[in-house]
């Protein structure tokens, strides 16, 4: 549908002030759509933006959560969204954090959190098309081993952020990475962080994978990923639920304690769906 017979789908159905709220940020979105040029790494695919004016290149998880908001009247462009990213991804199976504008420089020293399964997911359910979960399938796989091999420390089971970069720059690229760029919980850094938002987002990743992989018919991988999920989520619970404070944090796995400052990531489990009603 066009965003106009989206906007009419709604009519009566918001508030002036939500609707005006919505007309303005779906506009946003379109304007933001990088004008066809030969030198974008990504054509003849058409990303979007951050912003035309600051952010001139098309972003990793950026890119995920405009899929899932313009898949409400462009579905296409939404799929397109994900397309760019399958392009280059790294052999490691990692997505970039940035593919620039100019110059033609791609930024995968580090990416973004885990959230492009979920994205895919969303854009089947809005639309179902066998063709594009069965070519986005393969990448996505790669991607979950890149955080298992790469991003995952095994004696504990669980998830941290990185980069491929040592010395002065390391910690800023971790913040980066986890996209909270400078926040106060990486104030005593990050190298030795089991961070809660990371480890939801992947709790996400595999049931979204068990979503696409019943969707595909693969029972096999479906198996993998409910049990990994089902793991992951046992851990989760028992590792950063503080019961002194009640509520979650991050975990500090050399100091062995919780990384006590309050953040919107003590939400994630909530987020996800896997904290108790208590």
């Amino acid at each position: 549908m066009s965003i106009e017979q989206w906007y009419k789908s709604l009519e009566g159905s918001l508030s002036k002030r939500d609707a005006r709220l919505l007309n303005k940020a779906s506009r946003i979105l379109v304007n933001n759509v990088v004008p066809s040029k030969a030198e974008n790494l990504w054509e003849p695919l058409r990303g979007i933006c951050p912003s035309r004016e600051f952010f001139h290149g098309i972003w990793n998880w950026d890119s995920a959560f405009h899929a899932m908001a313009v898949s409400r009247w462009d579905i296409s462009l939404a799929r397109e969204q994900a397309e760019i990213f399958f392009r280059f991804q790294k052999d490691n199976g990692m997505f970039p954090d940035v593919i620039f504008e100019k110059d033609q420089i791609i930024e995968d020293r580090f990416g973004k959190p885990p959230v492009w399964a979920w994205a895919v997911e969303l854009l089947d359910r809005r639309e179902a098309d066998d063709a594009f979960i069965e070519k986005a399938f393969p990448h996505l796989i790669s991607n979950e081993s890149f955080w298992k091999t790469s991003r995952f420390r095994v004696e504990d089971g669980l998830f941290i952020y990185g980069a491929e970069t040592v010395g002065e720059e390391r910690d800023l690229h971790l913040g980066f990475e986890s996209g909270w760029d400078n926040s106060v919980r990486w104030d005593d850094g990050l190298d030795q962080i089991y961070p809660i938002d990371l480890n939801c987002f992947m709790v996400g990743y595999y049931r979204s994978m068990v979503y696409l992989a019943d969707r595909l018919g693969r029972a096999d991988d479906s198996a993998i990923f409910r049990h990994r999920a089902a793991e992951l989520t046992r851990i989760v619970l028992d590792r950063f639920w503080d019961p002194v404070d009640q509520c979650f944090y991050d975990f500090d796995f050399v100091r062995d304690d919780f990384v006590r400052v309050l953040t919107p990531a003590a939400f994630m489990p909530l987020w996800v769906g896997i904290a108790s009603p208590e």
